[in-house]
Parts: structure tokens; C-alpha cells; sequence
């Protein structure tokens, strides 16, 4: 989804049928979730910028599993 000073999912949505164009210097978040048990959501957020040729993580959080 798009980012912005809106709502929390705003426009443009990069989804199935979108036919909105991407323009470059547009910034989108890529969220996917998942569920542990019934009530307890994971999600990892990357934020990315559009730019003249493709695009650009703006996340600086290293990936790496942390061991506890």
C-alpha cells in the first residue's frame, strides 16, 4: 500500500486488477502477515521507494534471525 499522511492503507494498493500507474519517487510498504494461534498477528514491514530504475529499500533493520 501506498504511504502518505492518510490512513493507515492508503492508495495506490498493489494488488491483482490495480491498473494505477507507478510513478517513480512513490514510496509503498510491503506487509505480509501471518498468524500465530488465533489472535496473534506477525508482520514485517519493508518500505520501498519507486525510483528510475526499479526501486530502493528504505528499511535499515538488519533480516538476520537474532538468537535469544
Amino acid at each position: 500500500h501506498g504511504v502518505g499522511l492518510g490512513e493507515a492503507h492508503e492508495p495506490p494498493l498493489l494488488q491483482l486488477g490495480n491498473t494505477d500507474p507507478v510513478e517513480e519517487g512513490m514510496v509503498f510498504t510491503i506487509d505480509p502477515g501471518a498468524f500465530i494461534a488465533r489472535n496473534t498477528p506477525i508482520h514485517v514491514e519493508d518500505m520501498v521507494v519507486v525510483t528510475a530504475t526499479g526501486c530502493e529499500a528504505l528499511n535499515t533493520f538488519p533480516r538476520e534471525p537474532a538468537i535469544v
